[in-house]
């Protein structure tokens, strides 16, 4: 149960919270829980971050129903959630490869950072690393 003391302290904290000002800092707050964007609840991205092109998954949905023939409207729903699954397979594909991108730049940064070697034993050490 909640105290008059913590109801107090919550009520002057509040005035500390009053959330971002600036234009880009409310840009950003909609895609503060996007990791992946598997789950999202919008197919085609549109924030700053990850921005998507309708137009390219509507060319993909196109083919594909120029390729299957859909010949009622259940094979054509079927259709439209292969389109789906293929446009959030793609973004987990960007998503894996930028995070694969961004762990080896960090690696590397790490690696390169360290003075006591020199850039031909590093270079060594990595190529090391990716022949196992």
């Amino acid at each position: 149960m909640t105290t008059q003391k913590q109801i107090e302290a919550n009520s002057q904290n509040d005035q500390f919270s009053t959330g971002p000002i600036t234009v880009i800092g409310k840009a950003v707050i909609p895609t503060n829980a996007i990791k992946h964007g598997i789950f999202t609840k919008d197919l085609i991205l549109t924030s700053e971050i990850g921005q998507e092109s309708e137009d390219e998954y509507q060319e993909i949905l196109s083919n594909l129903a120029d390729c299957l023939a859909p010949c009622n409207q259940m094979e054509s729903l079927l259709v439209e959630k292969i389109a789906v699954d293929f446009w959030r397979l793609r973004r987990t594909i960007r998503f894996e490869t930028g995070s694969i991108t961004q762990y080896i730049k960090s690696l590397l940064k790490e690696l390169y950072s360290n003075g006591n070697q020199s850039n031909e034993k590093i270079d060594e050490e990595i190529r090391q690393q990716t022949h196992c």
